[in-house]
């Protein structure tokens, strides 16, 4: 099924910044840009929701942040793993000697 139309981002900052203004609805708005009042919604909700990074003084620092805060839990998960499989494998040696198993 093809997609709509692509729309670049200055367009649709423009769309969504005139709809901010509410000197029109934004069903006269879509209308007037030949765009769905549903995609406008959703434009306006994107711009709202990401507008705060704007003030962030490094957004890519904390994405940065929370990818070593993820490695570093997986990497202790890891370690823990080991941990466990070790104690499990020098247990198993031990009964294999106890039972007289080994050769």
């Amino acid at each position: 099924m093809p997609r709509g139309k692509a729309y670049d981002s200055k367009f649709k900052t423009k769309v969504v910044l005139e709809s901010l203004r509410e000197d029109s609805t934004l069903n006269e708005i879509a209308s007037k840009y030949n765009i769905a009042p549903k995609l406008l919604s959703n434009w306006r909700s994107q711009f709202l929701g990401s507008c705060s990074n704007v003030f962030d003084k490094h957004p890519a620092e904390k994405k940065v942040k929370d990818l070593e805060k993820a490695m570093k839990d997986q990497e202790d998960r890891y370690i823990r793993q080991i941990g466990e499989l070790s104690v499990e494998a020098n247990w198993m040696k031990k009964k294999v000697k106890e039972l007289g198993l080994d050769d």
